[in-house]
């Protein structure tokens, strides 16, 4: 349909058209973090939103041939779009509605030539399903309440002996159904779900008091260890989901001093301090951490630190053909700007002259940004601070010299995310 004709017709629906723009996003070089594009989308149902965008992340690669090989880009259907309407016809559990818009139309009258060119994409590794993880929120409901009020929605409880170890634990977890439900093997206000639980309308997380966190991320604020009282400062707070959990294991005592110069990223973290129960101890800057002075009231106080800054984002690697690619001249450039970013934000921290412990993490895949910063901040610092030992319940450890006391999760060994963690402490003579 000519597209000067269109003026009269329905419009296609902006969740297509929000979504388009986030795919179009990660696309860009270098891709933005898909968690923050989503927190600054403007449309109101963001589980419904985010649930569209990761399953077109993930068939991104296939979708990308399939497009190319149809004549939706000739007829002017703008390319991010595309992908997700492909995607909806395609794989979508609801079909396109014929006639509901022209774009709409313009895809389904393609689907032929769709499905040929879908049948002759070659065959690529489908990404490991990984469980859902959901964290009680403390400050507002105890765990056993919230596990009754699951088992009334209709959730499962399954319990397990401890005794039979980690990995017959993390087999159960494989064979969750998505209404079962069990308690974390290391995190005690930790719930573990299958892959296609059905969270996100749960009252229980529309109200907050339970949070949708992936563990490997929870594990950063365990290793910090904060104990009810410290000061704590977040250095890259936004969206916030560390912050909150830092709260609830201070028991909501203390200061926590949350950081970040992204301010659309700052205003979920406003929402999460706000609604989660921890505005009292919890106060928001938005600054860039390198220009926060250490020896400045009140951050000069602070015990504990938090830096988990910007990365390539290459742990996320349960949404195959998202990740950078660390070979190309483009690539090792990006990897070399942010690890020098890393490492200069790590530095800072070291410099707050009462900082006791420091957690750097990220959800990265490659040394360079994770062991290789640490070296360089570990011998930047003359001795100051040490490399502790790092969650040593946990087997999965890092790589290279560093690596036995570092932490590293990802999807085939901790059925998380990819994700790099490491403790520096200060040395006991300084």
């Amino acid at each position: 349909m000519p597209h000067q004709t269109w003026r009269n017709c329905p419009r296609t629906p902006r969740r297509y058209k929000v979504a388009a723009r986030i795919v179009d996003a990660l696309n860009q070089k270098p891709p933005q973090p898909v968690q923050s594009l989503l927190a600054s989308a403007k449309y109101p149902n963001k589980a419904q939103l985010a649930a569209l965008v990761i399953q077109v992340a993930q068939k991104l690669p296939v979708l990308e041939a399939v497009v190319a090989q149809s004549s939706l880009l000739e007829q002017g259907l703008p390319k991010p779009l595309a992908l997700v309407l492909v995607h909806e016809a395609l794989f979508g559990k609801r079909p396109l509605p014929p006639g509901a818009c022209p774009r709409f139309d313009q895809v389904l009258a393609c689907r032929p030539e769709l499905e040929k060119a879908l049948a002759a994409v070659p065959q690529t590794k489908a990404p490991l399903p990984l469980p859902r993880y959901a964290r009680v929120n403390t400050l507002l409901l105890h765990t056993s309440a919230a596990i009754r009020l699951l088992e009334e929605a209709g959730f499962t409880r399954i319990r397990y002996p401890r005794r039979r170890g980690l990995a017959w634990f993390l087999e159960r977890v494989r064979r969750l159904e998505p209404h079962e439900f069990l308690k974390d093997y290391h995190l005690r206000d930790w719930l573990v779900f299958g892959s296609g639980a059905q969270l996100s309308r749960l009252d229980l997380v529309r109200n907050t008091q339970i949070l949708l966190q992936d563990k490997a991320s929870g594990m950063a604020v365990v290793a910090l260890n904060p104990q009810p009282g410290a000061f704590l400062l977040d250095a890259c707070a936004a969206p916030g989901m560390k912050t909150s959990y830092a709260a609830a294991l201070m028991q909501n005592t203390g200061h926590i001093l949350a950081v970040d110069q992204s301010g659309e990223r700052l205003q979920a973290l406003r929402d999460l301090v706000q609604n989660a129960g921890f505005k009292s101890i919890c106060k928001v800057q938005e600054a860039d951490f390198l220009e926060i002075d250490p020896k400045a009231e009140p951050q000069c106080a602070t015990e504990l630190i938090l830096v988990d800054p910007s990365c390539t984002g290459s742990g996320l690697c349960n949404r195959p053909g998202l990740e950078p690619d660390a070979n190309s001249d483009e690539g090792r450039e990006r990897v070399r700007r942010l690890s020098c970013l890393q490492a200069m934000l790590l530095k800072h921290a070291l410099r707050f002259p009462h900082c006791q412990r420091v957690v750097y993490s990220t959800c990265s895949a490659f040394k360079q940004e994770n062991e290789d910063v640490v070296a360089e901040v570990l011998e930047w610092s003359r001795g100051r601070f040490v490399l502790a030992h790092a969650l040593p319940e946990l087997p999965f450890r890092g790589l290279g010299p560093l690596g036995d006391r570092c932490v590293r999760m990802g999807p085939e060994s901790s059925l998380t995310r990819g994700f790099f963690l490491a403790v520096l402490e200060r040395a006991a003579r300084y």
